[in-house]
Formats: C-alpha cells, structure tokens, sequence
C-alpha cells in the first residue's frame, strides 16, 4: 500500500542519519541537518528553498554519506 507524509519520511531519514553516523560518529545533530539540507535535491519543478509540505526537497543518501565521511578532516596544505 502507498502511504505518504511524515510517518513515512521519518524512519527513511533516520535511517539515513543512522548510515551518516556510522560513516562518522562525531558528527554533530546540528551537522547531520546541515549535511541532510546541503545533499537534498530539489523535486521536479523546484528551486531549494524551504516548503512546508516537502522540506529541502528529496534525501541524497549516497550524498549525504559521502559528505559525513569528510566532515571534520583537515587537509593538510
């Protein structure tokens, strides 16, 4: 059965941020949220800007991990 909202976005970006801790265990709360709105891409026909009814837009797991794992490293110059 299709379902829709937040019941069914929630466990999805949970499990998002559990993949995002487990690639980096010292990020932040604060962090995962920036990473979570910096990765989501906007639905079809939207900009990035906040919406009541769909946020950022749509989660980039593989984006979002991929940038968990460098949050914190400092490159040496």
């Amino acid at each position: 059965m299709p379902m829709t909202g937040t019941s069914m976005a929630s466990p999805y970006v949970c499990g998002v941020v559990g993949l995002m801790l487990a690639a980096n265990e010292k990020l932040t709360a604060a962090q995962c949220q920036g990473i979570l709105r910096r990765t989501a891409k906007p639905l079809p026909s939207a900009d990035y800007a906040w919406k009541n009814d769909v946020g950022y837009g749509l989660v980039d797991p593989e984006s979002a991990i991929q940038e968990a794992k460098i949050v914190g490293l400092r490159s040496e110059v």
